[in-house]
């Protein structure tokens, strides 16, 4: 097993030990036996379990921005990138909601770099490309023109959160489909 690959089976290990307990319940020793390494193999490749526990949220969120960099440069139609960029940004959600919130715990506060600090930088990587879908559908004629881009961003963000988190409470669903078309057609009378 390659360096990269005993980094990947102890970030996946930490994952499935982490998902039905608290941060505090889970050692180190059941992360290294989960993946199949010696506990100063997970030392070598992470400070501590805190590190650990960070390098797992930074790879989730990492990857949510290389899915959504995928559909953003694709060749589809604007209104289909905003479609698959919610359904992405979605399913990140519902899959790693907890982690992220787990993260904002008192006891990660004192970190170097916090988890506010972290949000925050994913949050503009987020925003920007965003905003260039945004743009481009406003050029496209899928968006109206002349709206505020900060709200904009604000409302596509908005219904696909709220969308996650009914979805995590066992709510029915929606579809992004429908959420996209019900944001570019607008909540008033038709005509």
């Amino acid at each position: 097993m390659t360096g990269k690959d005993k980094r990947r089976a102890i970030l996946q290990a930490l994952e499935k030990v982490l998902r039905d307990r608290r941060f505090d319940e889970v050692t180190v020793d059941e992360v290294a036996e989960a993946a199949g390494v010696g506990k100063g193999t997970v030392y070598r490749y992470f400070r501590d379990k805190e590190d650990l526990f960070f390098q797992m949220v930074q790879d989730f969120l990492k990857d949510e921005i290389d899915a959504i960099t995928v559909v953003a440069v694709s060749s589809l139609a604007p209104k289909e990138k905003l479609v698959r960029v919610g359904e992405t940004m979605s399913e990140h959600i519902r899959r790693h909601g907890a982690y992220i919130r787990m993260m904002h715990d008192r006891q990660f506060a004192r970190r170097e770099q916090g988890p506010h600090e972290m949000m925050r930088e994913h949050h503009q990587r987020l925003d920007r490309i965003l905003a260039q879908l945004l743009h481009d559908a406003e050029e496209a004629g899928v968006l109206r023109k002349g709206l505020d881009a900060e709200a904009v961003l604000c409302v596509y963000k908005g219904m696909i959160m709220e969308r996650s988190m009914r979805l995590h409470h066992g709510a029915a669903d929606v579809a992004v489909q429908e959420l996209v078309e019900l944001a570019l057609t607008g909540l008033g009378p038709a005509g």
